[in-house]
């Protein structure tokens, strides 16, 4: 099989033959369909951790089960059957964090494509305990995405004590947040885009923003104190890197609102703590979830029609596919393709 690795810090993807892995007790393999190109890949092609390489990278793989070790029960033994593998690609079961049912937070976990070879590969081994089904008739390369970008948006909007009416704001309109604006709808919030650009106005209308905040005038927190009837928000989802949004959207939230930040911020934060402290105001820090949230969420975005705005790349363009998501010149994710 032909697998895309990084072999050195900075370096580029090389293509190597390897044998197509054997499964062991509890674990499958899958044939590839698709693997979506996530910005943290560059934790392996940049070395942020510190890992070993050899790698293959790739966190959001979609395949069908080629073959099945001793153990693995139904469904996830099916040849031929189509399923997903996500951030967490094993985990105990047994310490503090698992026993909590935050399996994503495991002490000896194991991270698809960053401690463990991922999906840049024609064939993948995974622990079943990790696969994610997927519904019959979804297109791979529109539900990879939803492994790790879907997952961490769904998980903000659902999982922060907010109510079907909610003003609920979403702050960058780029892979995760055009996801998040369609999701926020579909979950009953009065959705407030917001960019800092009004150049994505019509977009993000046309993805169901109720309104649509642009930023750039340095008028942000007026339009939203308007938006809302002078509630404020009571989330924000912050999806794209930048710590000058999160500071300057805390004076737009609501009593007792919640900042759920999702994207690696470029700084470190500068906030008033009287400020936080008057409106009971919360930050909070949103990862991805374990399969079974991944299961929830693309079984929501089926529901409602949700799907990710996507560039399809084959196999042997991978590193095309990388360096536009790198760039942020890809509208909005890159997923490889393998047939």
């Amino acid at each position: 099989m032909k697998a895309a690795v990084i072999t050195k810090p900075h370096g580029p993807f090389e293509f190597v033959d390897r044998p197509i892995p054997t499964p062991g007790p509890g674990q499958v393999v899958l044939k590839t369909k698709a693997c979506g190109i996530c910005h943290t890949d560059a934790v392996v092609k940049d070395n942020l951790w510190g890992l070993p390489y050899p790698r293959v990278p790739g966190h959001e793989v979609i395949g069908a089960v080629h073959a099945v070790g001793a153990g693995v029960k139904a469904p996830f033994n099916t040849v031929g059957k189509v399923f997903g593998v996500g951030w967490v690609g094993n985990s105990c079961g047994e310490c503090a964090s698992c026993i909590k049912g935050l399996r994503h937070q495991c002490s000896t976990g194991v991270i698809t494509g960053i401690n463990t070879d991922g999906g840049l590969s024609e064939y993948v081994l995974a622990n079943a305990s990790a696969l994610v089904e997927i519904p019959d008739g979804m297109d791979p390369a529109e539900t990879a995405p939803l492994l790790c970008a879907g997952l961490t948006v769904f998980g903000a909007l659902r999982d922060n004590g907010l109510q079907p009416g909610s003003f609920v704001g979403i702050q960058g309109i780029g892979g995760l947040g055009s996801l998040g604006i369609s999701m926020a709808r579909n979950m009953g919030f009065r959705t407030v885009a917001v960019s800092t650009s009004d150049s994505k106005k019509d977009f993000a209308l046309s993805l169901g923003a109720h309104h649509f905040v642009s930023t750039g005038a340095g008028t942000g927190v007026d339009q939203i104190n308007a938006a809302t009837g002078g509630n404020g928000l009571d989330a924000v989802i912050i999806t794209a890197p930048f710590a000058d949004a999160v500071e300057a959207l805390l004076p737009a939230m609501a009593f007792r609102g919640v900042v759920v930040i999702v994207a690696l911020l470029d700084r470190k934060l500068t906030i008033d703590p009287g400020m936080l402290l008057t409106k009971n105001i919360r930050i909070v820090f949103q990862t991805a979830g374990d399969a079974h949230e991944n299961h929830e969420g693309i079984v929501f975005t089926q529901s409602f029609g949700i799907k990710p705005l996507i560039e399809r790349f084959p196999f042997d363009k991978v590193g095309e596919a990388y360096d536009r998501m790198i760039t942020n010149k890809v509208r909005f994710r890159s997923v490889v393709v393998f047939e």
